[in-house]
Parts: structure tokens; C-alpha cells; sequence
């Protein structure tokens, strides 16, 4: 008789641990959407990551072929020549990586914004929220303007479950790319202060960024002229930041490749890699860059980059130090 009660007693406590309201509680101890967005302190950690690991795909190794190898500012007969030799292919796995970590960037900022305007609860200030909303705009600018440059036509993306439900997209003008940049980057210089934690965005760095793209935008498709009025805001944007951000030259040209001058007086915006962290949040480039593990601390590395004579003949034959 007791065994059967034993039996009765427990099969209704598992009727009852399993009720809607059991199955429906958040995991203890453990960061889920709902109960993550809850302090200022969370959004500093969810924007962080826009500042490493969501460039991580482009940054380990395509942003050397298809910029400086593109540009002609070095060469490699090992390392991918065929971005100076112009025989570089859709296949190429340099292509394929850049275009999937813009993407990371881009998906990773709408997740940011939509999290913060749907998803915030309990302490989060109105401060914090406008801050991390333009930090992923400006990060998401700045995504697009390098695909832009690359690939010209792209697919804006602004609502992530909109591309899950409907992932057949036509490519976008590249007039239009132009002004959604344009208008991100707008948005992270009225909305990010002037002065933030070392190596997070300021209005500065959105301005000195919005300076490039009009200059871009003044020349592109244009028959070899340039729209004046690009040229201007270019110049206005480019002043203002050279006058009146505080912002420097150091003094020696040498000390911007050491790491203790990481986000130094001449940086706007930078990556911010963990030191000796894990992958996707440690910098794997230097490898492909250094000469020597005397250079890098003792890290491995392979470089077989050489600087072109396009470039070397950038510096004045007197500088030989520079050069």
C-alpha cells in the first residue's frame, strides 16, 4: 500500500514539475535574451564584440590581398599574387571571407539594435542604449563602405529575421549603399560623445569615416570629375576632426607598430584584439604580416610579404628610415 501512494505522490509531482510554467522558466545562472539586456554593463559587453570577433573572418586574412595586394603596395609569389596579377576568380577563398565577416559585422550590429530597442528591461539607461545603437550603426557603416569599394552593388541587410524568412535578395544600387552609410554614420555623430573608453568609438571616429565616404562618393562614377559639394563635406568633416578632436601625429612614426601604443593619439577607430585570447577574439593577422618571432613576442609567424616598388617609391629617397 505505501509503495502504491510512493508511486500515486510521485508520478503527480512530475505532472506537476512538468506544467507550462516549469518548462517556460529562464535557466538559472545563465544569460538568455531576456534576461541579458538588463544593466549598462550588459550592452558594453554585447557591443564589444563588434570591435573584434565579428571582424575576425575578414581580418585574419583577406584584408592584406584584397587591399594591399589590390592596391599594389606589396607582392608575394607565395601569398595570393593573384590579387596583383589580376587573375583572382569568384571562387577565391579571400573573396568568400571577406564577404561572410562583413556580413558577421552587419548581422552582429542588427542584433545589437534590435536587442536594444526590443529586448532592454530593469536599469539600462537611455544614455547606454542610444550609445550601443550607434556604436553597431557606425560598425555597420563601416562594413558596408568597404564592401562598397569592393564589390560595388551589395544586399543591405537591416532585420536579420526578415533575411531568415526571405534569404533571396536583390543586390542594392550603389547610390543607395552610399546614403544608408551615410545615414548610419550620421546617426554615431550626433549620438556617441566626443570622449569614451580607450578604444571605443567616438563621434570623431564616425566623422573622420564620414569624410572618406564623401570623398569616395565625390569621384564615383563621375567620368573623372568630382561633385564639389562631396568634396566639401569631405573637407569639412576631415577639418574638423584635424582641429578640434585633440587627436594627434606621434611623434615618431616608428612607435605606431608597438603594441604598447595600441589606441594611441593618432587612432580614430580601431580593432581591439585579445591578447593571447581565443580564436576569433585574438589578432592572427601578425602572423601572416611578421618577418621574424622577434617582432611578434615569440608567436609564430611566416610572412612572405614584400613591399612593392610602387610603394617603396611612396617615400621620399632621403627618408630611409621611413622607407
Amino acid at each position: 500500500m505505501k509503495s502504491q501512494l510512493l508511486v500515486i505522490a510521485t508520478t503527480a509531482l512530475l505532472f506537476t514539475a512538468c506544467s507550462d510554467s516549469f518548462l517556460d522558466r529562464a535557466p538559472e545562472g545563465n544569460y538568455v535574451d531576456a534576461t541579458f539586456y538588463t544593466s549598462d554593463e550588459a550592452l558594453e559587453a554585447a557591443t564589444a564584440p563588434l570591435y573584434n570577433r565579428a571582424w575576425f573572418d575578414y581580418n585574419q586574412r583577406s584584408i592584406v590581398p584584397i587591399g594591399s595586394g589590390r592596391a599594389n603596395d606589396m607582392y608575394s609569389p607565395w601569398n595570393y599574387p593573384q590579387f596583383v596579377t589580376f587573375q583572382v576568380t569568384a571562387l577565391d577563398e579571400n573573396l568568400s571571407g571577406a564577404w561572410s565577416g562583413f556580413y558577421s559585422v552587419v548581422t552582429m550590429a542588427n542584433s545589437v539594435i534590435n536587442a536594444v530597442e526590443m529586448q532592454t528591461q530593469g536599469s539600462v539607461s537611455e544614455a547606454a542604449k542610444t550609445k550601443a545603437i550607434a556604436e553597431a550603426r557606425l560598425m555597420r557603416a563601416c562594413a558596408y563602405f568597404y564592401m562598397l569599394r569592393i564589390w560595388g552593388p551589395v544586399i543591405l541587410i537591416e532585420d536579420n529575421q526578415k533575411l531568415v524568412d526571405n534569404p533571396v535578395r536583390p543586390l542594392n544600387r550603389e547610390e543607395d549603399v552610399f546614403q544608408f552609410i551615410i545615414n548610419d554614420l550620421n546617426y554615431a555623430v550626433d549620438n556617441l560623445s566626443e570622449q569614451s573608453d580607450k578604444g571605443r568609438a567616438t563621434s570623431w571616429a564616425a566623422k573622420g569615416i564620414l569624410a572618406k565616404v564623401y570623398l569616395a562618393r565625390s569621384g564615383w562614377n563621375n567620368g573623372g570629375t568630382r561633385d564639389e559639394g562631396d568634396l566639401e563635406l569631405a573637407r569639412q568633416y576631415a577639418s574638423d576632426v584635424c582641429e578640434n578632436s585633440g587627436l594627434d601625429l606621434m611623434t615618431n612614426y616608428e612607435d605606431l607598430f608597438k603594441y604598447k601604443n595600441n589606441n594611441n593619439q593618432e587612432s580614430l577607430l580601431a580593432m581591439q584584439w585579445v591578447p593571447l585570447g581565443e580564436w576569433y577574439e585574438c589578432n592572427t593577422l601578425l602572423s601572416d604580416l611578421a618577418f621574424s618571432t622577434e617582432v611578434t613576442g615569440g608567436v609564430n609567424c611566416w610572412s612572405s610579404y614584400n613591399g612593392s616598388i610602387d610603394m617603396l617609391q611612396q617615400y621620399e629617397v632621403a627618408d630611409t628610415f621611413r622607407r
